[in-house]
């Protein structure tokens, strides 16, 4: 994992904004890399999709359980490893 990227997320308190929208971007992301991008990793923050899925569970977990994002669960994490990793 990038210890650069790893350390921006570690850096910020549990539950900032600035980590949900960096999670949202990262979902955004997802969808493009899923649609229009073709499957093209250049357009994933995390650089590589292994490496972007990590972070976003990463983040994910970050959040405590009454603070998690409603419009990102889990299942729809797992979701997008199954789509982005299975070719």
């Amino acid at each position: 994992m990038n210890t650069f990227k790893k350390d921006i997320i570690q850096h910020y308190p549990k539950n900032d904004s600035f980590l949900y929208r960096l999670l949202s971007r990262m979902q955004y992301d997802c969808n493009y890399y899923l649609g229009n991008g073709e499957r093209c990793e250049k357009y994933l923050w995390g650089e590589t999709v292994e490496l972007h899925l990590a972070y976003m569970e990463l983040l994910w977990d970050n959040f405590s359980s009454t603070e998690k994002p409603e419009w990102l669960t889990k299942e729809e994490l797992e979701d997008y490893k199954r789509k982005m990793i299975l070719k």
